[in-house]
């Protein structure tokens, strides 16, 4: 395991800095074990147990980013097909605007002057549905 890995790992990890050191030691910089162990005056045992501990934190992160990578190359390659409604993005615009006692009329015309033309029913719907 390169530095850059360990670190990556280590970055998830919630262990102390001795603990995390052993691993260092042995994983990236090739220490042997009983060599490690006997530096930070821990057992073989304990630092048999931390190296597994960290491999398997590895190993779980790594297949983690396999399922993330495949995620994302297939919404690169395949595109939604649900519709997105055109008022979501003025979701939190229209929100407000009726939080502040605008009526539906004047969030209507507002969305009117950003391109989007719709009516009072459809705001409302839209609101009552996703507010």
């Amino acid at each position: 395991m390169d530095a850059v890995q360990f670190a990556a790992v280590a970055a998830s990890c919630r262990w102390s800095k001795k603990s995390l050191a052993i691993a260092r030691h042995i994983l990236v910089d090739g220490v042997s074990l009983p060599e490690t162990a006997a530096k930070h005056a821990v057992t073989p045992k304990h630092a048999r147990v931390l190296l597994a501990r960290f491999k398997e934190k590895a190993e779980r992160m790594a297949e983690r980013m396999t399922e993330r990578k495949r995620l994302e190359a297939f919404m690169q390659k395949e595109q939604p097909k649900l519709a997105v409604h055109p008022l979501t993005s003025f979701l939190n615009d229209m929100q407000t605007l009726r939080e502040k006692g605008y009526t539906f009329a004047q969030v209507v015309a507002y969305l009117k002057t950003n391109g989007v033309t719709t009516s009072e029913t459809t705001v409302r719907n839209f609101l009552r549905s996703n507010g």
